[in-house]
């Protein structure tokens, strides 16, 4: 939007993103700081969701790992060791085992949420020609900043204008007389 060209490009309104700036300015001027009611896009922009859920698999293999090996060891222990092992790393998996999972769900969770986000504003979550949300959300930030500062360049032209107006009606009443 930044590069594409007005049908009437002018000083006023050189771009596309500034003749959209200019309309809503003149709707309804708070709807360019929408990013205010985003608080946590910027956050999310630099957070890569493929590592988190990459992570959050590594715990979740991990614990089944644990599993397996005190179910192991439980099936071939020989009587008077002092391994310690399933002693203790048994509690441990009792109390992490359901954090685990709800970390497991809420992941599950996050990552449909945004496929159905992406799919919502027209992106493709999958696929070579897929974006990331950690992109999405750097380019929702990107458009924010441009339409600010579009706004703030518009925003002088739209105030000359609404200055000028009086001064050119005026005119036109004060020269209405010498009319035929």
């Amino acid at each position: 939007m930044k590069e594409t060209k007005t049908a009437k490009a002018g000083t006023d309104c050189p771009t596309l993103l500034h003749y959209l700036a200019r309309v809503l300015m003149r709707s309804n001027e708070r709807i360019i700081l929408f990013v205010e009611e985003l608080p946590h896009v910027e956050a999310a922009a630099r957070v890569s969701v493929q590592t988190v859920l990459t992570s959050v698999s590594g715990v979740t293999n991990g614990l089944e790992h644990v599993k397996d090996e005190i179910k192991t060891l439980k099936q071939t222990k020989v009587v008077g060791t002092t391994d310690r092992f399933t002693l203790i790393m048994e509690p441990f998996v009792a109390q992490v085992t359901p954090q685990v999972q709800a970390l497991q769900n809420m992941s599950s969770q996050v990552n449909q949420e945004l496929r159905e986000l992406l799919v919502y504003f027209g992106e493709q979550p999958d696929g070579a020609e897929g974006i990331k949300p950690e992109d999405f959300f750097g380019m929702v930030m990107s458009f924010s900043s441009a339409l600010q500062k579009a706004a703030l360049r518009c925003k002088p032209s739209h105030h000359q204008r609404q200055q000028l107006g009086p001064r050119c009606s005026w005119k036109k009443r004060k020269h209405q007389h010498l009319q035929p």
